[in-house]
């Protein structure tokens, strides 16, 4: 190997950790183009950080899991309703419905491991809530918001 004073910035090891920390596509690029390392240490880097990515992308906690979910709320004796949407990027809306009165806010969420917390523009929904999954071989989900229990449905 050349001497470390020789090797441009993107051929030395430490230039290579730093970018696979901080930017890991690029650092996964000058891992494998030089070669530095063993092609079996490689290898578990590159399977660890494509663990870590698929993870964070879809894991169950992350925002991604809720995206596309809908949670529905009905008191059938008060005759008050409401439905709850997920988007992508911890957006969501919120409906509600008390007989003939009707109204809908879009909003933002944060979640913290089972805690919700909503952010609605209009100031109306929910605030705060537990999401609870039904069990371990069911994959529903549901919203318990104090007295109101919203359950997750598909159209």
């Amino acid at each position: 190997m050349e001497n470390q004073t020789d090797l441009k910035w993107h051929q030395k090891p430490k230039s290579i950790i730093i970018l696979l920390i901080l930017f890991f596509p690029v650092g996964l690029y000058y891992m494998w183009k030089n070669d530095i390392w063993t092609k079996k240490t490689r290898w578990i880097v590159t399977a660890s950080l494509a663990i870590l990515f698929l993870v964070n992308a879809f894991g169950e906690n992350s925002g991604g899991g809720l995206n596309g979910k809908k949670f529905m709320y009905i008191d059938n004796v008060t005759d008050i309703g409401g439905v709850i949407e997920f988007d992508s990027n911890k957006k969501c809306n919120f409906f509600l419905s008390a007989g003939t009165f009707k109204k809908s806010t879009l909003g933002t969420y944060s979640l913290d491991k089972d805690e919700i917390t909503f952010i609605w523009d209009k100031g109306i929904g929910p605030k705060s809530g537990k999401l609870l999954k039904e069990s371990d071989k069911n994959t529903e989900w549901k919203i318990d918001i104090g007295t109101a229990v919203y359950t997750e449905f598909k159209d």
